[in-house]
């Protein structure tokens, strides 16, 4: 897997290459825009609450040379401030 540290990766330089944040790539609609998106010249931040599918997802990625990395993060415990932002929920 490659891992945004690498300093070269095929050739191209990172300021050349694409970035995509994707929410909800452990499974369904985020997964298969993932998968889609997936290419050497591209960066991909996958972010998921299953730890497990969001692997698979990142593996699925990887194999078409996309950079990969990856946010396991459960966003759902997080409320509503009274300033509109947002606070972890205890």
């Amino acid at each position: 897997m490659a891992y945004l540290a690498d300093p070269v990766f095929i050739g191209t330089s990172e300021a050349d290459m694409k970035r995509y944040l994707i929410t909800g790539a452990s499974r369904g609609i985020g997964r298969a825009i993932a998968l889609k998106l997936a290419a050497p010249d591209v960066i991909l931040l996958l972010h998921g609450r299953d730890t497990g599918a969001l692997a698979e997802t990142c593996r699925a990625a990887d194999k078409s040379g996309a950079k990969i990395a990856k946010l396991i993060r459960d966003f759902s415990r997080y409320q509503r401030s009274g300033r509109g932002g947002r606070t972890q929920a205890d």
